[in-house]
């Protein structure tokens, strides 16, 4: 029986050596899958090859994260710096990356920022939840917004340069704390 994950309890309790390579294998090969209640840390190095987007600060797509509840639409480098930022402490183990495997393929399905983030500041290991898909899975550019949650002091800490409107933006957010 699967023990549902509960963020800041005991995690990772998986069986020892387990591997990325292992769990897609288990499940395109026989159908065998991963408890998918609780999360594995695994070695960024592994997961980078799967992952669906290749983001940097300036290519980084735009959209909404969460500060102290409230959803907000930031452009890609602000949303980039304003994770980074978060990030800078380590990767929030409460929301690990989540890896799609299907009968044939494998990708990181979201997370694809805080990945490229978690790269750019030698995180070593990430929390890494997964599904298992009946049916191929691939790579795409669907564009779908997606939401992170972000620590509200990095809105004012670590975002150069900045267009007018950015800045006009970040005000805008502070000003609801």
């Amino acid at each position: 029986m699967a023990t549902p994950y509960k963020p800041g309890q005991a995690r990772y309790a998986h069986e020892r050596g387990l591997d990325l390579g292992t769990i897609i294998a288990r499940w395109q090969d026989d159908r065998s899958k991963l408890d998918t209640h609780t999360p594995i840390l695994l070695p960024l190095a592994d997961l980078w090859p799967h992952r669906e987007y290749t983001w940097t600060r300036t290519t980084a797509r735009s959209g909404f994260a969460t500060v102290n509840g409230q959803r907000q639409d930031l452009s890609g480098p602000v949303k980039w710096d304003v994770v980074l930022t978060s990030m800078e402490k380590g990767w929030n183990p409460d929301e690990p990356l989540i890896f799609y495997v299907g009968t044939t393929g494998a990708k990181v399905a979201e997370g694809n920022h805080r990945l490229a983030i978690a790269r750019t500041l030698k995180i070593k290991r990430v929390p890494v939840q997964f599904e298992f898909i009946q049916g191929k899975v691939s790579k795409d550019d669907d564009d779908d917004d997606l939401d992170v949650d972000v620590n509200p002091i990095a809105l004012g800490q670590r975002v150069d340069p900045l267009s007018p409107k950015e800045k006009r933006d970040i005000s805008a957010l502070l000003r609801l704390f």
